[in-house]
């Protein structure tokens, strides 16, 4: 199965690895499972402890939420009998009508049909389906007889009742309502209890009750479901296998038919107590009820189970009734057990790593628990005795819940997002629906682009022209744009340039064609003076980079065609828009020189860099002369990357260009902006044109940021004003002394100054898994924060050890995110950390930080983001080991070490935006 659009189907791996899988298991929920990931790609085997696998059920609901999925998987129930539910009945015990519903437009609003099938025919088909091979996939094996005693979720090993043992990648518990894999999961040592009701099931052939006159009027109607209400009993009748075969239940008191109901769902029942139980019912329906034939009754008890926290360990994940047992009045239980399956499959696509499993999982449980949860809750009111002023089910509210979702679609969103999160510098523009956007100097997923192998062609006109007419293009009202020179002539360029080979254009490519002006200056607000040539418009022939350059870069783009035309000697350009050309652009009598003899760069200006000025107008017609956004940026010709290395390079004696304004009739768009260039005069021809292999323009840097930023000295100064205390409080609400914790799916917050948020002393140990840490409130003295921790989101110290993982820490204002500190007489203080994302946004407020010389960090697999000035990623006054990490430290140095520490870090991935990449004082040593 293709990988979900906007979603990360492989691990940046060129051949991604199918997981093995394990299905405990045949019934629908695990055949459904086992179905979808294969379609995935994964390899997988089902282990079923019957002989047979034989559904021994009669028929079923396929409501439109668990059909969809079917369809998806080319299981198509009408061809083996499902037939349409269209029409509800509900009857009194007595046969008084009390509501009749023709479903024929309410069934219209679910894109899928409601059938209500056989479940023995649904089961072979979805046993046919797995163990069928095809050309692009093997046929599922599919193990009898195999009862599973014992799952390890550490190491995705089931353990069979003779003592063969499989390990796979993943196991997935589908063994029903008397799971063995449950007691696998924590909390999951629940067992499933009789809810006060049992029911007898059978099948009644349509055309023998059709014979009978009266009960002829009771079944007649295709696709008609009926119910009997009594106080505390019910009759459910509805047809199936193309509406010729006639499904019972009869739900009553547990009691009445003790003696001969257990938990399994093969237990024969016996004919005549059964309709002594339902003997107070109308006699119509009664002789229904004794054509069942004796030998074909069953009779089961209707089990309920209290929810489990979770349906996931490690690499074990539950679904169906293994996870949540349902009653049956809803006729939902085998329709959520098929979404279950579907969305299981959707979380693990094709190239997903054994180490991903276990966050997967919890992605799969945060998609599928509430709602499941949710629909056992409201089958449980579906069932509820009548009692007279007791409000009775909203089960028109129960059917839009129910029927109102798609669960492939709904975990492809969910798994999207949940993959878009995990992106450390993500792209967004509009439309947001659907996820950061690609461009030429990044992936979707913000990973840099190769540009090496992409190639352009760029031709240039350089021309000497009026200084007092290009001025007129600098932004009107804006201070601090000026010429170097005051001379009132001054050059411009056109530079068209033609970009092929592109990776994120499919290797395919586009033109643009802009005006540079030379010679510009822009004075920011603190008298700071930046050269370069000013872009005042850039015309493109595609809409991506048009987008992509507007949004991310800042640059003044719009469309215009570009048709070029290269002959031996001359290189010809036209531009227009929908048949109007307004450009002729011709370069003749070309030479070729050496690439080296061409000063500067496309122009042949000493320009340090592009100067444009970005204006992002507020939303609303209210606002559309108020700028939402507007700064002026630069892109030094010094950060292209890759470097512009031209292989040949001519230069034409003889070029020339000429701009037709047309009229707004023709130019209905640009009009405005082509009769500016129309202005220009033309005193002076010079050109060159060249072809280099490279992938474009780099990115455009934020002017007035960087510039700042550049300029910017680290300030490791910790005197407020006054001496220092020489005590301090560590402190926060979640406080642990000389005790083991253990925080899981919790949100911890604090907004208070000279507050930690976790604290751990004196030989605690606290593990946190799928934790939210949220720091804000700022550090009297920074002296504490950066070398005792105070105001830390976690600080553990003295003996203490924590052990974070699947975790998020925030600290807006502070000092570290996790801090590991200890006396000086080396009771050590030890932090590990795995697969956590962080972020942090104040100043000295590094992401990891260990105390001299007691403090030790290890840190993997993890996410690091800091904003500050002195953030750096590690702060290494103790020990700290670093592998798999990712991180920007955006106003600081990525490892800070002061004093004889160490750090050792290893296939790490850390920018510095400031100072240095490493900052060492005294002997430390840094290793790796």
């Amino acid at each position: 199965m293709a990988a979900v659009n906007g979603t990360v189907a492989t691990n940046q791996t060129t051949s991604p690895s199918p997981l093995r899988v394990l299905v405990v298991g045949g019934g629908i929920g695990g055949l459904t499972a086992a179905i979808a990931l294969r379609r995935q790609g994964h390899v997988v085997q089902i282990f079923e402890q019957s002989r047979l696998a034989v559904e021994t059920g009669a028929a079923l609901h396929l409501a439109p939420n668990a059909n969809g999925i079917l369809k998806r998987l080319a299981i198509d129930a009408q061809q083996f009998g499902a037939n349409l539910m269209e029409r509800l009945v509900e009857y009194t015990s007595l046969g008084h009508i009390e509501r009749a519903i023709d479903l024929t437009e309410q069934n219209k609003r679910w894109q899928h049909q409601w059938l209500l099938a056989h479940r023995i025919d649904l089961h072979n088909q979805l046993k046919r389906a797995a163990m069928s091979a095809d050309a692009d996939r093997e046929a599922i094996p599919f193990r009898t007889a195999s009862r599973v005693v014992q799952v390890d979720p550490a190491t995705a090993t089931i353990t069979l009742e003779d003592g063969t043992r499989f390990q796979g990648d993943l196991v997935v518990g589908a063994d029903g309502v008397h799971s063995i894999t449950r007691s696998a999961i924590p909390g999951g040592n629940v067992k499933a209890s009789c809810s006060g009701k049992s029911a007898f099931r059978f099948l009644v052939s349509k055309q023998a009750a059709l014979h009978d006159p009266e009960t002829a009027a009771l079944v007649e109607r295709p696709g008609e479901l009926s119910i009997w209400y009594g106080a505390d009993r019910r009759i459910v009748l509805y047809p199936t296998s193309h509406n010729t075969v006639l499904n019972f239940v009869l739900i009553h008191p547990e009691e009445e038919s003790a003696e001969e109901a257990d938990e399994s769902w093969g237990q024969s029942g016996n004919l005549q107590k059964m309709l002594k139980i339902f003997s107070s019912f109308d006699p119509a329906v009664l002789k229904l009820l004794s054509m069942a034939d004796p030998q074909s009754v069953r009779v089961w008890k209707l089990l309920d189970m209290e929810e489990i926290p979770r349906w996931y360990e490690e690499r074990l994940a539950l679904l169906g009734d293994a996870a949540h047992p349902f009653l049956p009045h809803q006729g939902q239980g085998a329709g959520v057990a098929i979404e279950d399956a579907a969305s299981l499959a959707v979380v693990l696509p094709l190239g997903t790593t054994v180490e991903e499993i276990p966050e997967r999982l919890q992605l799969y449980d945060e998609i599928r628990h509430e709602r499941a949860s949710r629909i056992q809750q409201y089958s449980r009111l579906a069932g509820r005795d009548r009692v007279d002023g007791q409000e009775t089910a909203d089960m028109y509210g129960f059917t839009n819940y129910n029927f109102g979702h798609d669960e492939w679609d709904n975990s492809t969103q969910r798994l999207r997002e949940w993959t878009w999160k995990r992106i450390p510098n993500p792209y967004w523009r509009m439309p947001l629906a659907f996820g950061p956007m690609p461009g030429p100097r990044q992936n979707h997923l913000g990973v840099p682009r190769d540009g090496t192998q992409s190639t352009f062609t760029t031709a240039s006109i350089k021309f000497k022209t009026s200084r007092t007419v290009l001025q007129n293009l600098f932004p009107p009202g804006r201070r601090g744009w000026r010429f170097s020179a005051p001379d009132t002539v001054a050059y411009a360029t056109f530079s068209q340039t033609t970009l092929n080979k592109m990776e994120w254009l499919g290797g395919s490519g586009y033109s643009h064609i802009g005006l540079y002006v030379h010679g510009v200056e822009y004075v920011q607000k603190d008298g700071t003076v930046i050269q370069g040539s000013y872009l005042p418009i850039l015309f493109e022939s595609l809409t991506d980079p048009i987008v992509s350059g507007r949004e991310e870069l800042g640059a003044p783009k719009l469309y215009t065609s570009v048709d070029i035309y290269r002959r031996a000697k001359s290189y010809r350009i036209r531009t227009g828009w929908q048949g109007s050309l307004w450009g002729h652009f011709l370069l003749e009598d070309l030479v070729e020189v050496e690439p080296a003899s061409t000063p500067g760069g496309f122009s042949g200006e000493a320009d340090d860099g592009i100067l444009v000025y970005k204006y992002l107008p507020q939303t609303g017609r209210l606002n559309n002369n108020k700028a939402a956004e507007e700064y002026a940026a630069f892109d030094p010709f010094s950060e292209a990357v890759p470097t512009p290395n031209p292989r040949k390079v001519w230069t034409s004696s003889k070029a020339s260009f000429q701009i037709d304004p047309l009229d707004w009739e023709q130019l209905p768009t640009l009009h405005h902006v082509i009769s500016r260039l129309a202005e220009l005069p033309v005193y002076e021809v010079l050109s060159w044109a060249g072809s280099v292999s490279i992938v474009g323009p780099s990115g455009y840097a934020d002017l007035p940021g960087d510039v700042k930023d550049n300029a910017m000295m680290a300030d490791y100064t910790t005197d407020n004003g006054g001496p220092m205390p020489l005590s301090y409080n560590i402190t926060g609400p979640y406080h642990y002394v000389d005790k083991a914790a253990e925080l899981d799916h919790k949100t911890l917050t604090v907004n208070a100054n000279d507050t930690s948020v976790l604290v751990a002393t004196h030989g605690a140990t606290v593990n946190l898994s799928r934790v939210e840490v949220i720091k804000e409130g700022y550090c009297t003295w920074l002296n504490q924060a950066s070398f005792f921790g105070v105001n830390a989101a976690i600080n553990i110290a003295n003996s203490s050890t924590a052990y974070i993982e699947n975790s998020n820490i925030t600290v807006h204002n502070g000092a570290a995110n996790a801090f590991a500190y200890g006396n000086w007489d080396n009771r050590n203080a030890t932090i590990y950390a795995s697969n956590v994302r962080h972020y942090s946004g104040g100043n000295r407020c590094s992401s990891f930080s260990g105390d001299s010389p007691a403090g030790y960090l290890y840190v993997s697999d993890s996410v690091a983001h800091t904003a500050g000035i002195g953030s750096a990623i590690f702060y290494a006054l103790g020990e700290i080991y670093g592998t798999d990490v990712v991180g920007l430290a955006k106003k600081a140095p990525m490892l800070f070490s002061d004093g004889a520490q160490k750090a050792v870090l290893k296939n790490v991935d850390l920018t510095a935006g400031l100072l240095a990449g490493t900052v060492m004082f005294s002997s430390s040593q840094r290793l790796g």
